[in-house]
């Protein structure tokens, strides 16, 4: 039984497992949608942060075990599901800077508070 109804279409699926599979650690795209929708189990378990996004309503969900993020919509829609990068993490300089450019990394200064600041909450 899944606790989401997964993303919108095929499509969105394979963006998503494309942009986030291997970060997360998904060998496959069933695999990668498995991972997202585990982290909707309900009840929440206690060490899962979670808040509703001010701006569009989403819910966003943070497991800081695993370091993941998963956002659905008010449908239980899958958005996305992706592990957070701190740009600070990343050793060289170089490819610091272009992982920023890019959007791939964030500027705080670990992922609770990046999650902090994502929900308003700082």
């Amino acid at each position: 039984m899944s606790n989401t109804t997964g993303f919108r279409n095929l499509f969105e699926l394979q963006q998503h497992y494309e942009d986030h599979g291997a970060d997360v650690g998904a060998n496959s795209e069933r695999d990668y949608l498995a991972m997202a929708d585990a982290l909707w189990i309900d009840p929440k378990p206690p060490h899962i942060h979670e808040c509703r996004h001010r701006r569009d309503g989403d819910l966003v969900r943070y497991d800081p075990i695993a370091e993941t993020m998963g956002v659905v919509d008010n449908k239980s829609t899958l958005r996305t599901f992706f592990k957070p990068i701190p740009c600070s993490s990343i050793a060289a300089i170089n490819d610091q800077a272009l992982m920023r450019r890019a959007g791939k990394c964030h500027p705080f200064a670990d992922n609770l508070e990046y999650f902090r600041v994502r929900c308003g909450r700082q």
